[in-house]
């Protein structure tokens, strides 16, 4: 009786032994679990921005490349003003026109004076009062 006792007391602290071993596992499953989630979670980000980073920087390369190429247009378009401006370039083209240009007489030239900060503001007001004046008629 007493090996009976003491074998169902033995089984009964087992049974209660395993329990709590089973429940300390799967928290032990359960923390490794999430761990591993969170690991594999941070490493899908990292090839992310990885990934963006990468066509960032591609796409820097990208306009860089084309900011030189305007550069360049921009600088034989400059060459090419100051070609077409020059009194060389200019003269050619008068004699291939045949244009019958001569000096100005005397007569032809007018010299323009721009009016005082006062008398500009007088004219003003006589605009002023004369577009008026043509709205009330």
């Amino acid at each position: 009786m007493n090996i009976q006792f003491a074998q169902s007391r033995s089984t009964g602290s087992a049974a209660r032994g395993t329990g709590s071993r089973v429940w300390s596992k799967m928290w032990i499953a359960s923390k490794v679990a999430f761990f591993c989630i969170v690991a594999a979670a941070l490493f899908n980000v990292n090839i992310y921005l990885r990934q963006k980073i990468s066509e960032t920087n591609r796409n820097i390369r990208r306009l860089d490349h084309e900011i030189d190429e305007t550069n360049r247009d921009l600088e034989r378009l400059r060459a090419d003003y100051a070609e077409l401006t020059s009194w060389q370039q200019i003269h050619k083209r008068i004699v291939e026109l045949n244009l019958p240009l001569s000096a100005p007489r005397p007569g032809q030239i007018q010299e323009l004076t721009l009016p005082a900060p006062g008398e500009y503001m007088q004219y003003a007001g006589k605009r002023r009062r004369a577009g008026r004046m043509a709205k009330a008629k």
